[in-house]
């Protein structure tokens, strides 16, 4: 059993390379991965989101409290902010900020990935021209948190570089 937990959540616009940033870092760190891909599923319609966010939220927060379990997760509550603020639909950001209160006290590492520039922009659910939206709302989000933060701009996807970079911030 690892001594100190470490809960570290990727979050950021679509095709950021969040996953293959976290799922390299877990490898390497021996911290398991999760994405919830109930989530994923209801991010942009907004569908039973509420209560995702409310059960799944509720029980995550819960289960790494009690546990002691260390964690990498690919998205979490930040992206419901900021997804219910681009698309326009209603969401608890009351909860959401008791989350993140909470997730502070875990000394919860947020990695926040974006790109300035996208070679090849494809997504079947996400224009382009939506991602600057998305940006503003997790910048917007990172000022009102109370979690410490990583910003790495992935536009190079220099995935070696950016591992060492997030394993400096661990150390």
């Amino acid at each position: 059993m690892q001594s100190k937990q470490q809960i570290i959540i990727f979050i950021g616009p679509d095709r950021c390379g969040k996953t293959e940033i976290a799922k390299e870092l877990s490898r390497q760190l021996e911290i398991p991965y999760f994405k919830n891909e109930r989530q994923d599923r209801f991010f942009l319609d907004g569908k039973d989101m509420i209560d995702i966010l409310h059960s799944d939220g509720d029980f995550a927060l819960r289960f790494l409290r009690d546990t002691g379990y260390s964690i990498i997760r690919d998205r979490e509550f930040p992206c419901e902010f900021v997804y219910a603020r681009a698309f326009g639909r209603k969401t608890d950001e009351e909860f959401i900020f008791y989350l993140d209160e909470e997730y502070a006290k875990l000394n919860t590492l947020f990695v926040y990935c974006f790109k300035d520039e996208y070679k090849d922009f494809r997504d079947e659910y996400i224009k382009k021209e939506k991602v600057k939206e998305l940006r503003e709302g997790y910048e917007l989000f990172m000022r009102k948190s109370k979690n410490q933060f990583v910003t790495i701009e992935t536009s190079d996807e220099n995935l070696e570089g950016q591992i060492n970079f997030i394993k400096g911030v661990l150390s």
